[in-house]
């Protein structure tokens, strides 16, 4: 009787819930979003207390509770990353364990929720860079996006610490959204997280994570597998091959440099010498790129992600068809000349049997042919070839189905257009890593072309998530890639399967 007597009484006392659709009281309390008359956006909700003091490289924990309504309206700070560069938000602090929620404004229940997780190398980026508003509103979905710690803060590896704790981060957002999707019209049993580049690594990490099992429903993986690689000059000149995914003793050895590096491998208390450095110390330090990788054989991948069993859901893998056009011109603005003398050479230095490569790939006579055939060579080996055979190698038989795609447009939208990255006037960027985010997030108007592309993608994405499988009426069929051939090509022009010839898997 008394338990009765005290569940009434608290009942009595809670206030009404909100009816204001831009009021929704979460598990720790209520915020006030804003409308922009499509969508509604509630921003800078807190899903970790603040990585900072002892909570730094430490697992995130519940946010704490708070009275009265909490403005939502203005994005929280992003995680410490260097200043310069694309994408870089102008707002950071170490306390940076927020999410933004946007849903449609026409309202509703029951909706799937699709997590966005920003790429950015594991060290720069934020959720706020990304407006979700087209597809929450063509799609009729909830769309969240996340910070999560990064750099050296976020993945350090420490025996006493631990390691992944910019990815245990998104395990806390995921957790959160299962708690608190209901209140924004979202089903808390409906979750896709998709994410591209260092995102899309995440994703494929979830997938294989028993710290994630239980809460995700779907992925989409946009170029980044669990089997994506770098081959040998691809990332850098003379960086060696490269996988984002590495032993934990490896990431703990980088680890204790870095200590040293801080001098705290010389004090009683190492932990408490970490944790009272300053945070821009280390995103300056020469470390925070070293330390921006996944390790496994630890107890959020307890396998290397490119082998472990995934957990059963629908999936869709793919990458754009000129990954590494990037990465020339970023070589470039460095300084390197990537003319045919050096293509020969790195393709030499690179690969065990230079000359079915360099036969295959040869040099035309367009301005930086050169450069194009090194990024065609780097693309298909560590990028479009991996994520083929990943997403043949998911369809198994007795599993959920998994679909692979080529971003095909080369003529969308470049959103490295800011100035932070030099492009070469008469160099042709093509399909480059990321073209595929302004036709997903962009916030103006697109040409009539990328429009269409924008519509049809966005109701792909969308349909995925409301039922595990992208098709719908007036939308090209897309079959699973179950025999290592069907991958859907994006584009303009048509979308349609894909020559996978073209990308000569075989020599890879």
């Amino acid at each position: 009787m008394r338990l009765l007597l005290g569940v009434a009484l608290a009942a009595a006392l809670m206030p009404a819930a909100p009816t204001d659709p831009l009021v929704v009281r979460t598990e720790t309390g209520v915020v006030q979003g804003f409308s922009d008359g499509s969508v509604n956006r509630f921003h800078g909700i807190p899903y970790a207390k603040p990585p900072i003091g002892d909570l730094r490289w430490a697992p995130p924990e519940r946010p704490e509770h708070w009275q009265g309504v909490r403005d939502a309206t203005q994005f929280g700070p992003a995680c410490p990353q260097a200043a310069t560069g694309p994408l870089v938000p102008d707002r950071r602090a170490e306390d940076c364990l927020y999410l933004n929620v946007t849903t449609p404004a026409r309202g509703g229940k029951g909706k799937p929720v699709m997590v966005w997780l920003h790429g950015g190398g594991f060290n720069s980026g934020a959720g706020e860079l990304y407006d979700p508003a087209r597809i929450a509103t063509h799609g009729d979905v909830v769309v969240v996006t996340v910070n999560y710690r990064l750099g050296a803060l976020g993945f350090l590896a420490h025996p006493r610490l631990g390691a992944n704790f910019g990815l245990q981060d998104q395990v806390a957002a995921l957790r959160w959204v299962r708690q608190n999707a209901r209140g924004f019209g979202g089903n808390p049993r409906n979750v896709t997280v998709f994410g591209q580049s260092a995102g899309a690594m995440s994703v494929c990490a979830l997938t294989r994570s028993p710290q994630a099992r239980g809460l995700v429903d779907r992925a989409i993986v946009q170029s980044g597998t669990c089997s994506t690689y770098w081959p040998k000059h691809g990332v850098a000149p003379n960086l060696g091959p490269t996988r984002i995914f590495v032993p934990r003793s490896d990431a703990e050895t980088t680890g204790a440099a870095a200590v040293a590096h801080f001098g705290c491998d010389q004090v009683p208390d190492e932990l408490a010498c970490l944790r009272g450095t300053d945070a821009e110390d280390w995103v300056a330090s020469p470390f925070n790129n070293q330390l921006s990788l996944v390790a496994y054989d630890t107890d959020f991948l307890p396998e290397d992600p490119a082998t472990a069993a995934p957990t059963r859901i629908p999936m869709i893998i793919g990458n754009t068809r000129d990954e590494m056009r990037l990465f020339a011109i970023l070589q470039m603005s460095w300084g390197f000349t990537l003319d045919e003398a050096y293509y020969r050479f790195v393709v030499g230095d690179a690969f065990t049997d230079p000359a079915p490569i360099l036969s295959t790939y040869p040099v035309g006579t367009e301005p930086h042919a050169a450069a194009l055939a090194w990024s065609a060579v780097m693309t298909d080996a560590g990028w479009t070839c991996p994520s083929i055979a990943d997403s043949s190698a998911l369809n198994r038989p007795g599993r959920p189905p998994v679909y692979g795609y080529v971003f095909n447009d080369r003529d969308a939208p470049l959103y490295l257009d800011d100035g932070a990255i030099p492009i070469p006037t008469d160099f042709p960027t093509g399909a480059l890593h990321g073209a595929e985010l302004p036709i997903l997030f962009v916030d103006e108007v697109l040409p009539p072309a990328q429009e269409t592309l924008a519509r049809q993608m966005i109701r792909y994405w969308t349909r995925f998530a409301w039922t595990g499988d992208p098709n719908g009426p007036g939308l090209p069929r897309w079959a699973p890639n179950r025999d290592g051939r069907t991958m859907l090509g994006l584009d303009t022009g048509a979308i349609a399967p894909v020559d996978v010839d073209a990308y000569h898997c075989d020599l890879w």
